[in-house]
């Protein structure tokens, strides 16, 4: 079996510039540079779409991670990377609620809401509010943390009819508290560090009760 020479085992700051350069090559051109979600190597390599999570995952993901590399270690980031993960990001919160959302496929609507995804959504809005002052993110985050207060409620969890009746959304309702809206709680901390937005803070602190 063939092996990997030259392999970086040391040098920390090189190891994170490769993984932001990844990060920053992601993008679908068929897909107005929404990035893609799933890639594979073997058998068949591709990097393709997904109506689950992806619109609403990947800007989350990356952006909290260029953007803090940038700050901590000084590494330089494509700002045109920044851009498009950034335009995926408020993309996906356009739909009929202020909640990250995705489609069945490159043409359709956004009406898949998977619960999952909350957390990559607020580490998207979080990291351009504190590392771009984006006040549009800052604008999505408050709507989308009021939305949040009133649609999930720690006794009864999820207002499903409502989800579906008011927003028309389809709602995955496979998650575990944990898997779901729990995982938000670290990014609404932060976002609430940078900001002092109070309802931040609540929300959080309902989900860790």
């Amino acid at each position: 079996m063939p092996t990997l020479s030259n392999v970086n085992t040391s040098d920390i700051r090189s190891a994170i510039e490769l993984g932001c350069k990844t990060m920053s090559s992601v993008f679908n051109a068929d897909d107005n540079d929404i990035p893609f979600f799933a890639s594979e190597v073997l058998p068949n390599p591709q990097l393709s779409f997904s109506s689950i999570h992806g619109e609403s995952h990947v800007p989350g993901r990356h952006l909290n991670a260029l953007l803090t590399a940038e700050d901590l270690a000084g590494i330089t980031i494509d700002e045109e990377a920044i851009q498009k993960h950034s335009n995926a990001a408020f993309f996906s919160y356009s739909g009929s609620a202020p909640i990250p959302l995705n489609r069945d496929d490159l043409t359709g609507p956004l009406i898949n809401f998977n619960e999952h995804n909350i957390r990559e959504g607020f580490h998207a809005l979080y990291a351009l509010v504190k590392y771009r002052g984006s006040e549009r993110a800052d604008e999505i985050a408050k709507a989308s943390i009021a939305f949040l207060l009133e649609l999930w409620k720690p006794e009864n969890g999820w207002d499903w009819d409502r989800l579906q009746s008011e927003f028309s959304l389809r709602a995955s309702k496979d998650h575990t508290f944990i898997t779901g809206i729990a995982r938000a709680i670290g990014p609404l901390v932060k976002y609430y560090t940078a900001t002092q937005h109070g309802p931040a803070l609540e929300l959080a602190l309902i989900l860790a009760s």
